[in-house]
């Protein structure tokens, strides 16, 4: 069921969320305008957790596939902003690795089972 699936997405943010917090909550809330203007003349589509927060709040995800955009879209901004040998890469490399982990743990904490090739 469709709210089943939510329960996981918000349950699977909710660890993505509170591992990036345990690192500095680099990735948490939108990068601030005031500090660097400029991040916002680079990027034009930008996205950090909390406003994932709120699509999934406000219903607009339709699919696992969707928030997965997000996710990625969270990376890319990161390469696409910062120098690729930079420590904030490295950890939005290290967080998407870990995403697997989360949904496999939130999957299971609602008792929805995902098969192993996806």
């Amino acid at each position: 069921p469709r709210s089943t699936g939510l329960d996981v997405l918000g349950t699977l943010l909710d660890e993505v969320v509170k591992y990036d917090k345990a690192k500095g909550g680099l990735f948490s809330e939108p990068v601030p305008q005031d500090v660097f203007p400029e991040y916002y003349d680079v990027v034009k589509k930008p996205m950090d957790y909390r406003t994932m927060k709120g699509k999934l709040s406000r219903e607009e995800y339709r699919s696992a596939q969707a928030m997965q955009k997000d996710f990625v879209l969270v990376m890319s901004n990161c390469i696409q902003f910062n120098s690729p040998s930079s420590e904030i890469v490295r950890e939005a490399r290290q967080q998407a690795l870990m995403r697997p982990t989360f949904l496999m743990k939130a999957a299971t904490e609602h008792k929805l089972f995902i098969a192993e090739d996806g």
